[in-house]
């Protein structure tokens, strides 16, 4: 059986800085202790803003699957770079790792990352100077991803956004649109033991 600590091993691998990809998955062990109803979850609570594939058990992994494949193409299409994409994915990977708390869990998903980082090794820290600028950007990132739909709190115009920002956005808005299917919609939660229980 797959642990679920890997479930986005996949969608990690995706990301070539290997300092993001430890904190993207430092952030899924997190969750996996302090939230693990997370990976339990449905995408949408009412099952109103999500394709079926996504309103069951485990769903909100395919959503999130869902979000970081068509933000992968974006990024392509938008011609952004190897950095910029690096933060698109990781955000989507984590974009709705706090929604737990439906109304705040944007800004609680971005102050999670911030707290894994700020946990990391003051030498890890000091050798990687550059990275705090990248995860500010994972940050808001999570924060935006609800576009339209973002609380009035950390809310900006969209035509503010950065290219990661709406790409983000964009990805999230259009993972969760029911008239579109994709192969990760058949991603089988199954393989997961921790999901039946």
């Amino acid at each position: 059986m797959a642990e679920l600590k890997d479930i986005f091993k996949n969608e990690i691998d995706l990301i070539q800085d290997e300092r993001i990809k430890e904190i993207v998955q430092a952030v899924i062990d997190t969750a996996l202790v302090d939230y693990p109803a997370f990976f339990k979850a449905q995408a949408s609570s009412s099952s109103k803003y999500h394709p079926a594939c996504c309103n069951v058990k485990g769903g909100i992994i395919r959503h999130v699957k869902r979000a970081v494949s068509i933000g992968g193409n974006l990024c392509r299409a938008w011609g952004l770079s190897k950095a910029d994409k690096d933060v698109v994915i990781a955000a989507l990977i984590l974009h709705d790792i706090r929604k737990d708390s439906y109304k705040k869990h944007a800004s609680l998903g971005g102050q999670m990352v911030l707290d894994v980082f700020a946990k990391k090794p003051l030498e890890f820290q000091r050798k990687n100077r550059d990275l705090p600028e990248r995860i500010v950007d994972i940050v808001r990132c999570i924060r935006l991803h609800m576009g339209l739909w973002t609380g009035k709190e950390i809310k900006i115009p969209i035509g503010s956004y950065s290219l990661p920002e709406l790409a983000t956005y964009t990805a999230d808005y259009l993972a969760s649109r029911k008239n579109i299917e994709l192969p990760e919609d058949s991603f089988d939660l199954n393989d997961f033991e921790e999901l039946k229980k």
